[in-house]
């Protein structure tokens, strides 16, 4: 569970991202925090029910990029006196990549800020797109970098995201060029395996492995496959909550909760750290959690409505039990989409 009393979600971790570079018209990072830190009453429950705050490293940065120290001590007052932990969107992957995102870390540190996490956005398939090394280089350069890290900061905890359900885990045809060859028709499974190996063998581990949200017409078989896969491995499972970049906001919002009702969660899915977020441009508006359509009212509703259908008994029925599903054929093969319910 994370860090602090909810009265949603209690055993899970929940955090939020909204699209800092996006919101209200781009006015930027600086003004999203003031924003957020200086009306928290336009966000009581989203605030009261959230572990972790996502922001990208680019804000550590000492010029334009970033934001200036002001703001970063604004922000790292305002997490530790709510009781709120900071997540980090990182790289991870090139040579140098930890010796830079020290620099950038040392920064918020040395403002009086702690950082809790850190996420490697994408490392397999980024890696593999513009260096086209392997998948045994590609895992050495990502173990590399929790070693650095946590050589500096041992307590800083690293996950990775690897989305693509429909593509990139049982490889799709026409996908595969995303992940190195050796990955064949199983995908992530082969490129997680080779890390784990790495990070073991170097006394570490991952913290967590995030997926995006449910996908329309996979088959809640494949979900169920990876969720066992990751929890097998002792990771957490976290998975982004989140629409469409191309909708207006009420279009996203709309689409987003009716996501809470598919399928695969009623047969099983639940993750161990739901994040909300916003996509490409939209929401269009940061605050306001009880205003329609606004990021806060997209996290606050999400967090209500999935702690209803987690602690909620309106699906344990003859049609779709929780328990005593079996898979047909190999769970790892692109046309596994069968479900056999004891």
């Amino acid at each position: 569970a994370g860090a602090k009393e909810k009265e949603y979600l209690a055993d899970k971790i929940t955090g939020i991202r909204p699209n800092w570079g996006k919101l209200d018209g781009g006015i930027g990072y600086a003004a999203l925090i003031a924003q957020m830190v200086e009306n928290v009453d336009e966000w009581p429950v989203v605030l009261a029910n959230t572990d972790f705050l996502s922001v990208q490293a680019s804000i550590f940065w000492q010029d334009a990029r970033g934001v200036d120290d002001e703001t970063l001590t604004l922000l790292a007052n305002f997490v530790a006196s709510n009781n709120i932990q900071l997540e980090v969107i990182a790289g991870g992957t090139s040579s140098g990549a930890a010796a830079v995102d020290i620099q950038r870390f040392q920064r918020y540190y040395d403002l009086g800020g702690t950082i809790h996490q850190v996420q490697l956005d994408g490392p397999f398939q980024k890696t593999y797109m513009s260096t086209g090394q392997t998948v045994d280089q590609i895992a050495t350069g990502i173990a590399n970098y929790f070693t650095d890290i946590h050589n500096v900061y041992p307590d800083i905890k690293i996950g990775i995201s690897c989305s693509g359900v429909k593509f990139w885990w049982f490889g799709m045809a026409g996908k595969a060029s995303i992940l190195p060859p050796e990955c064949g028709t199983v995908g992530y499974p082969v490129c997680l395996d080779a890390l784990k190996e790495k990070l073991d063998a170097a006394g570490d581990e991952l913290y967590f492995l995030r997926h995006a949200s449910i996908a329309a017409n996979v088959s809640p078989a494949r979900y169920l496959v990876i969720q066992d896969y990751v929890k097998s491995n002792g990771w957490l499972w976290s998975m982004q909550y989140k629409s469409g970049g191309n909708h207006t906001d009420q279009r996203y919002y709309e689409t987003l909760m009716d996501s809470l009702h598919d399928e695969p969660y009623i047969v099983g899915v639940d993750c161990d750290m739901p994040i909300v977020q916003s996509w490409m441009a939209v929401p269009t508006t940061f605050l306001g959690e009880d205003d329609p359509y606004t990021f806060m009212n997209c996290a606050k509703d999400v967090f209500i409505t999935k702690d209803g259908i987690t602690n909620s008994v309106v699906y344990e029925d003859e049609d779709f039990p929780t328990t005593n599903w079996t898979f047909t054929g190999d769970p790892w093969t692109q046309t596994n989409n069968n479900l056999e319910i004891d």
